[in-house]
């Protein structure tokens, strides 16, 4: 329901200026639409499912780290800027979420905030802090 709603939200408010196929509300439309997707594939999952799933135990701690690791992020994206900040959050949060193999904390943080950078700065030529 959210992505149909934001499909339309996003066709009501983002006015098109480009004449290509890849405009102003492309990124909206795709994020949306895969919310749509990805819900009917849960729903239609849920449906066949013949066993009755407790639901899990809600862990307001993990919520709560969660939100103060994205808080940092914000304030050290302003002052260190993109790729130091990006790989500080992506390091904290994987060490969060309880990985400890080294290879994939050094490996992880740095493809993720260099391929991230590449891809806003190239592809969709945004300037990143």
């Amino acid at each position: 329901m959210l992505g149909i709603a934001g499909w339309i939200y996003s066709d009501i408010t983002i006015q098109n200026v480009s004449r290509t196929a890849v405009n102003d509300d492309i990124f909206a439309k795709f994020i949306f639409g895969s919310l749509v997707v990805l819900g009917f594939i849960q729903f239609t999952n849920a449906a066949r499912s013949k066993q009755e799933k407790a639901m899990p135990v809600f862990h307001w701690g993990r919520v709560a780290g969660a939100v103060l690791l994205f808080a940092l992020y914000s304030v050290l994206l302003q002052m260190a800027g993109f790729i130091i900040a990006t790989v500080v959050f992506t390091l904290l949060f994987m060490l969060f979420l309880g990985e400890r193999k080294w290879i994939y904390l050094i490996v992880a943080p740095l493809a993720n905030a260099f391929v991230t950078y590449w891809l806003f700065s190239t592809l969709f030529r945004v300037v990143l802090p």
